[in-house]
């Protein structure tokens, strides 16, 4: 778990079973309609396709991350185009 930076969220991964998975957002949602929840977003990974990569610690400056955005974005861009796919 980890605090998101500049935000007033936190981030987690976790495992479970497909069976729990119904259950564990049924109590996200009961949280949000008692208030104590805002919001919440969650993403399904293929645990057959799965790699970490620890950030260099050169990529961080006074205890945040730092990237040149704009040679990402040149990058994501050649990306997408090469799949013939366009950005809104």
């Amino acid at each position: 778990m980890g605090k998101v930076l500049g935000e007033n969220a936190l981030i987690s991964q976790i495992y479970l079973p497909k069976w729990e998975f119904r259950r564990f957002v049924s109590s996200l949602s009961s949280l949000i309609k008692r208030g104590y929840l805002k919001e919440y977003h969650y993403v399904i990974q293929d645990m057959y396709q799965n790699w970490r990569e620890t950030i260099p610690y050169e990529h961080f400056e006074n205890g945040k991350w730092h990237y040149d955005e704009e040679v990402i974005e040149k990058n994501l861009n050649t990306i997408l185009e090469k799949y013939g796919v366009k950005r809104p």
